[in-house]
């Protein structure tokens, strides 16, 4: 059951990765992305398949770049996480007898 949630925690931290990435040096291919973040390919094919479904980044004939969305979202992002580290503490709370 947690063994998913990790997969999925690691999906996510990969991705805002990519993200960055992208945001820095637009615009940007898979391969260029692939070796600039050290990410296989296929991962990497991943992400942007989730960051254009978010609609944070868009494919143009130069590569992938990021939308007006963007920033909002990288701006907004260490404190969603902190929302989540807070509820998965409550979580082990719950356990902590």
């Amino acid at each position: 059951m947690l063994g998913s949630l990790q997969q999925e925690i690691d999906v996510i931290a990969r991705t805002v990765e990519v993200l960055e990435f992208i945001d820095i040096e637009q615009p940007v291919g898979i391969r260029r992305t692939s070796a600039g973040t050290n990410t296989p390919e296929h991962r990497i094919r991943t992400s942007f398949q989730i960051l254009e479904n978010h609609e944070l980044i868009r494919s143009t004939d130069d590569g992938a770049v990021t939308t007006e969305l963007t920033d909002e979202f990288l701006a907004a992002y260490d404190e969603e996480v902190e929302s989540v580290r807070e509820t998965v503490l409550e979580l082990v709370n719950v356990i902590d007898y």
